[in-house]
C-alpha cells in the first residue's frame, strides 16, 4: 500500500513565503518563520504551496525557498515542497530538481485553469511519477483548479507508484467521509481547512491536516491534532473552536488569503513578511478590525500564540 511508504502525520504547516514590502524574497524572514513553526511542534513543513505564493514566484525563487527549507529543517521533521503547475513537463522539471535537493516529498495540485478531465489528470500524475522516485502528495482543491477529484478517482490515483498522500481542500465533510471510507489505507489522507473539521476528520481516520493557521495560532494547531489523537476531546474541542473563529476571520476578512495571514503575523511580530502583487496588504480600518479580532482571541502577541 502507498500508505506504508511515508509516515507523514499530524499538523503540517503550510508556510507563507515572506517578501519585503518592495516584493523581494526575504530569506531571513523565511528562515525565521520555518524555525518558529518547528518550535511550535508542527509535525512537518510544507514550503512553496499555495499558501507560499509559489504561483507568484520564478522557478529560481521556488528552488531557493526549497534550499532554505532543507537547510533550516535539517531532517528534524519531514519537508514537503510544492512543485505543481500547469504543463506536465514543467512540473516534472521542478519535481526532479526538488528530488535532487533531497526533499522528503512534493505536493502537486491538479493542473489549474484548463479544467482537465480525469484521464488527463491521471496521465499527468503518472508521467511525473515515472520521472522521479520521491513521494507525491496530490492536492484536490477544486475551488482553485476547477476540477473536483471524486473518492473513486482518488483510489485510481493511489495506484500510481509514487502518489502516497492526498490533501483535500474541498471544505465538504461529506466528501471527506466518502474519501476516508473509499481510500482506506491506500493513501494518507490530509484535509486542508483544519478550522472547519480538524477534530472530526482525525477522529474518523484522517492522517492530519495541511494548514497555514499554525503561523498565526502557534502550537494551538499542533495541539488540535495531538489532543484529538490521544482522546483529550475537551481540549481538542476548545482548540477546534479557536481555529474556527480565527480561521473564519482570516479567510473572510476584507483582505485576500494568504495576504491576511501575513497581515496578522506582522501585527503579532511574527516573520510573515509582505504579500506579492497582485495581493495587497490590508490597511486602515480593515487592518484595525483585524487587530481587534486578534486581541480578543488572545493572539496579538507572540507569547500568547504559543
Amino acid at each position: 500500500m502507498n500508505n506504508g511508504k511515508v509516515d507523514w502525520r499530524g499538523s503540517i504547516a503550510a508556510i507563507v513565503t515572506p517578501f519585503t514590502e518592495s516584493g523581494d524574497l526575504d530569506e531571513g524572514a523565511l528562515r525565521a518563520n520555518i524555525e518558529m513553526t518547528i518550535g511550535e511542534r508542527s509535525h512537518a513543513i510544507m514550503v512553496g504551496g499555495h499558501n507560499g505564493e509559489a504561483h507568484l514566484q520564478t522557478d529560481a525563487e521556488r528552488r531557493r525557498t526549497w534550499e532554505i527549507g532543507i537547510d533550516v529543517v535539517a531532517k528534524r521533521i519531514p519537508l514537503i515542497v510544492g512543485t505543481g503547475g500547469i504543463r506536465t513537463e514543467h512540473v516534472i522539471e521542478l519535481t526532479v530538481a526538488a528530488e535532487r535537493l533531497g526533499v522528503d516529498g512534493v505536493m502537486i495540485e491538479v493542473p489549474y485553469f484548463m479544467t482537465p478531465n480525469p484521464p488527463d489528470v491521471l496521465a499527468h500524475y503518472q508521467a511525473i511519477s515515472d520521472a522521479v522516485d520521491v513521494p507525491i502528495m496530490a492536492y484536490n482543491h477544486p475551488k482553485r483548479t476547477g476540477v473536483p477529484l471524486s473518492p473513486r478517482f482518488m483510489k485510481e490515483l493511489a495506484a500510481v507508484e509514487n502518489v502516497v498522500a492526498m490533501k483535500d481542500s474541498t471544505g465538504d465533510f461529506a466528501h471527506v467521509m466518502e474519501c476516508l471510507h473509499e481510500l482506506g489505507d491506500s493513501l494518507r489522507f490530509f484535509i486542508g481547512p483544519a478550522r472547519l473539521y480538524g477534530l472530526p476528520a482525525v477522529l474518523m481516520g484522517a492522517a492530519g491536516f495541511v494548514d497555514g493557521l499554525s503561523q498565526v495560532m502557534g502550537s494551538r494547531i499542533s495541539e488540535l491534532y495531538e489532543c484529538s489523537m490521544r482522546g483529550d476531546l475537551e481540549r481538542a474541542k476548545r482548540r477546534q473552536w479557536e481555529a474556527f473563529e480565527v480561521g473564519e476571520l482570516m479567510y473572510k476578512s476584507a483582505g485576500t488569503w494568504p495576504a491576511t495571514a501575513k497581515d496578522a503575523m506582522r501585527l503579532q511580530g511574527r516573520p510573515g513578511g509582505w504579500p506579492r502583487k497582485p495581493l495587497l496588504p490590508m490597511r486602515g480600518a480593515d487592518l484595525e478590525k483585524l487587530r481587534s479580532s486578534l486581541e480578543r482571541a488572545g493572539l496579538l502577541s507572540v507569547a500568547a500564540a504559543v
